[in-house]
């Protein structure tokens, strides 16, 4: 068996050069010989397409197996796959192969489709891997608006007014606090979740495919990191802002309160000592 597939391999580079009297044989007529020699020498030239089509079109003319068989070949030299597949089969279809040669279409035919497969799993991988990517960009950008929000946030703060009460600002800090404590937690879970699915997605079987998490669930987790990102971002905002403005109406209300003095002083009746406040 291993003898006959040797021979089916060479017999390309023989059908080349194969002379006119061995075509006639077969009964093919001159045009057939002719595509074949062109065939040859476009397939020695490196133009594997032209070559691949002169022999199919011998093979229309001739119906020998071995012209069909070296298009397939020339289309695979090509990398034109999906048309050396198609000759593939029609090759393998003829009724008066060889077992050796039938055997041959059909491993050439499974290697195709193995090949079709990775190349379908690879693509898979690299959108993943650029939908990530996107979501990381998009978390950086969301970071970066956030930080400008809060700059604006205190260049834009009015001073308040001085009779505002303490109770306000504090109560402005601590949301401020409890925001960004969040966005905190938020921030980091996204993360978590970002690594976890870098880390399915770089789990392949032996064909090349993913099967650490379907397409569909890393899809999902992509949403949802990007939501949480984008959550985070907006808590960061709102808590930087709300902390800003807190603190700046705390030390105004400290800065703009008229002083307090207290005194001792006696009573008009004698003998006592009276606690007076002066605002």
């Amino acid at each position: 068996m291993r003898g006959q597939r040797a021979a089916c391999i060479v017999c390309l580079g023989l059908a080349l050069v194969a002379p006119a009297s061995s075509l006639a044989a077969t009964g093919a007529p001159d045009p057939a010989v002719t595509l074949v020699q062109q065939g040859a020498e476009a397939y020695k030239a490196g133009r594997y397409v032209a070559a691949a089509e002169l022999f199919v079109s011998a093979f229309e003319l001739s119906k020998a197996p071995i012209q069909l068989r070296n298009a397939a070949k020339a289309f695979g030299k090509a990398e034109q796959w999906p048309q050396a597949q198609a000759t593939w089969q029609r090759y393998a279809a003829l009724p008066d192969l060889s077992p050796a040669e039938r055997a041959e279409a059909q491993a050439e035919l499974s290697a195709l489709k193995q090949r079709k497969v990775a190349q379908q799993a690879q693509a898979q991988a690299q959108q993943a891997q650029a939908q990530a990517q996107a979501a990381r960009q998009d978390a950086a950008r969301a970071e970066q608006q956030a930080a400008q929000a809060e700059r604006l946030a205190a260049a834009s703060m009015r001073p308040a007014q001085a009779s505002s009460s303490p109770v306000v600002a504090y109560a402005l800090v601590g949301t401020g606090a409890a925001a960004v404590l969040t966005s905190a937690v938020l921030f980091f879970h996204a993360n978590a979740r970002l690594n976890n699915l870098d880390a399915d997605l770089a789990m392949t079987n032996g064909a090349g495919q993913i099967d650490g998490i379907s397409r569909d669930d890393a899809q999902s987790e992509l949403s949802g990191v990007q939501a949480e990102r984008t959550a985070s971002a907006v808590l960061l905002a709102v808590g930087a802002a709300s902390a800003v403005a807190g603190t700046a109406l705390w030390m105004l209300a400290a800065d703009d309160a008229p002083p307090v003095a207290a005194s001792l002083a006696p009573l008009q009746g004698g003998g006592y000592a009276g606690l007076s406040l002066k605002f």
